[in-house]
């Protein structure tokens, strides 16, 4: 699944997540980390990924800093960021998981 959100330390994010099969998701996430240098060259930055150990759910995201109750003109900026990253997150991270699945 790929979200935009705001989280609770004045970020916000762009990710894919993984809800749903506990085994399943650790596979994919696992599979993906281990494509991690060319994820990340292929998005331009660094990701935040988490396991989320605790959980069955796993994440991958890209964070900038910003509050859903920022001014409206920096709300604007990261409203933009979040629809200009979700298309490529669904290309990137799509490809990967087809090249999972292939294996």
């Amino acid at each position: 699944m790929l979200n935009a959100a705001f989280g609770n330390q004045h970020s916000a994010r762009v990710d894919i997540y993984f809800n749903g099969n506990r085994q399943t998701n650790e596979q994919r996430f696992d599979g993906l980390k281990r494509r991690k240098e060319a994820i990340e060259a292929e998005i331009g930055e660094s990701l935040v990924w988490q396991r989320l150990e605790h959980s069955k759910d796993c994440r991958i995201s890209q964070v900038r800093d910003g509050g859903i109750n920022d001014a409206p003109e920096a709300l604007d900026e990261l409203r933009k960021w979040m629809v200009k990253q979700l298309p490529v997150f669904r290309q990137v991270f799509g490809h990967e998981l087809q090249k999972l699945a292939a294996v």
